[in-house]
């Protein structure tokens, strides 16, 4: 893992350092000149690829586990309801369906501003 996290802070470094560090970069092209420096740059980008593909392959080999989500023991057991709630939304409407009502609803009442202008009521 080490190995892999320094290929990446080598690679991702050097092409970084533009941005984090523009008149340093600068500094470095006009001291070394064009050439020289711009393959100092690719030599220190392929070291930190062939680090980055060593590492991985060796992270691979010996697995880390990085984080656990917190609700991933709570998960299981909820997934069944979840696919139920799901399913529910695409089955057809039974015979009842006109003759449901939220609780809350009275006889007639409209809930909300989407009911005609002389239905709606205060909220």
């Amino acid at each position: 893992m080490a190995t892999l996290i320094a290929g990446l802070v080598l690679f991702l470094g050097i092409h970084s350092l533009s941005i984090v560090n523009e008149p340093l970069r600068n500094r470095l092209q006009a001291s070394l000149g064009e050439g020289p420096f711009k393959g100092l740059y690719s030599v220190i980008a392929l070291i930190g690829l062939v680090l980055i593909v060593v590492g991985y392959g060796a992270a691979r080999l010996e697995p880390t586990v990085l984080y656990t989500p917190p609700g991933a023991a709570a998960s299981g057991p909820t997934t069944p309801d979840s696919s139920v709630s799901a399913a529910v939304c695409c089955v057809p409407a039974g015979p009842y369906q006109n003759h449901a009502q939220a609780p809350d609803a009275g006889c007639g009442e409209t809930l909300g501003p989407g009911a005609p202008a002389g239905q709606r009521h205060a909220a």
